[in-house]
């Protein structure tokens, strides 16, 4: 099934069965990262061309037209071996356009995209689906947040193997330099745990500094109602949006916040025009809050939403992920942290320190 349930000729996916890999893929594709070993640099994929191939041409910065295929070869003598694939398509921020981008970028009447070489991309990074799979990312914890100890541990066999290896001893005599047997030892102090207030008690926080059990559990110090606010979602993330409402108002009472029913929005399909429309045809003066859940991650439609919510019409709103609230094992506490979100945009206050400060001795 499609993820976005909608295909690139605009139609439903049940109807137009040509269309259904095309989406998907394009779906699947979009917000991945791929390293380019020609150039190294790293481009996020915002689109796939599927008009486009390597047998293409695109506009040079002196005018004249070249195709990929010959453009590759000339500039990184690199052959391309099939001519018929699609092109991945970067869509570079602005801030980014000034710097010079080191790729081919197609002459279209967008703005500025780059069109990359499938065959020449490596994918990098953690796709949504592993960052979901809690057995995966336990794994992966288990080698990039190593404690303390076990750094020190890594740092010094590190050095031992420097010492142990004449080719890298060479090259550090050959420079003048020593590597030290081991780390440098300091001297250190442990600050106490600072007392974090709540509306009726106060908490110390832990050698995690993460006091989180105790704010779902004790109300917050101001916390806002939520009595008029608009929820925005396309028919795929129907139900999940559903239970993320009433999960929010389940989760909010125990601290301190009030939740009414909201106005629910369900859009025929997930354009940008029609997130953006939908919402501003619903603004009045009375509304609190506007929650959007979008299908996919999507910088234009998050810039539009935001743009209409903060310059065109101010309003508070929260931006939400489909598949964030996908996950029904999470849900209670993603919607506790988003209620923490939402009553600071409110103008809540969640906690607070004890003013000033303790000033411990030099």
């Amino acid at each position: 099934v499609c993820v976005c349930g909608v295909c690139v000729c605009g139609v439903s996916v049940s109807v137009c069965v040509v269309c259904v890999c095309v989406c998907t893929l394009t779906c699947m594709y979009q917000n991945l990262f791929y390293f380019h070993r020609y150039n190294n640099r790293t481009y996020r994929i915002d689109d796939i061309a599927w008009d486009m191939n390597p047998q293409c041409t695109f506009k040079c910065h002196d005018g004249s037209e070249i195709r990929f295929m010959d453009y590759y070869q000339k500039q990184y003598n690199l052959t391309i071996r099939d001519t018929e694939q699609p092109l991945l398509v970067n869509k570079p921020k602005k801030r980014l356009r000034t710097r010079g981008q080191q790729a081919p970028q197609a002459a279209s009447e967008e703005a500025e995209k780059i069109c990359l070489i499938p065959e020449l991309s490596c994918m990098t990074g953690l796709t949504d689906d592993t960052r979901s799979d809690f057995r995966a990312m336990k794994d992966i914890a288990a080698h990039t947040r190593l404690t303390p100890g076990d750094r020190v541990t890594a740092l010094r066999k590190f050095v031992e193997r420097i010492r142990s290896c004449k080719e890298a001893q060479a090259e550090f005599d050959s420079w003048g330099l020593m590597i030290d047997p081991d780390i440098l030892n300091v001297t250190g102090r442990q600050l106490k745990g600072e007392l974090i207030l709540l509306k009726s008690k106060s908490v110390v926080a832990g050698a995690e500094a993460d006091w989180s059990r105790e704010l779902m559990k004790e109300h917050m110090i101001t916390a806002v109602p939520l009595q008029s606010w608009v929820i925005a979602f396309t028919k795929k993330d129907q139900r999940n949006a559903l239970e993320f409402v009433k999960m929010l108002q389940k989760v909010g009472p125990p601290m301190g916040m009030e939740v009414k029913e909201p106005m629910v929005l369900e859009l025929k399909d997930d354009r940008t025009e029609t997130f953006i429309r939908s919402i501003r045809d619903n603004l009045t003066p009375a509304v609190q809050l506007v929650v959007v859940v979008q299908p996919t991650s999507r910088d234009d439609r998050y810039s539009a939403i935001k743009k209409l919510c903060c310059v065109e019409s101010p309003v508070p709103s929260q931006v939400i992920n489909g598949r964030t609230i996908a996950q029904s094992q999470k849900l209670r506490s993603i919607t506790q942290k988003i209620a923490l979100q939402v009553n600071c945009k409110l103008g809540g206050e969640l906690w607070a320190l004890e003013i000033p400060l303790v000033q411990y001795a030099q």
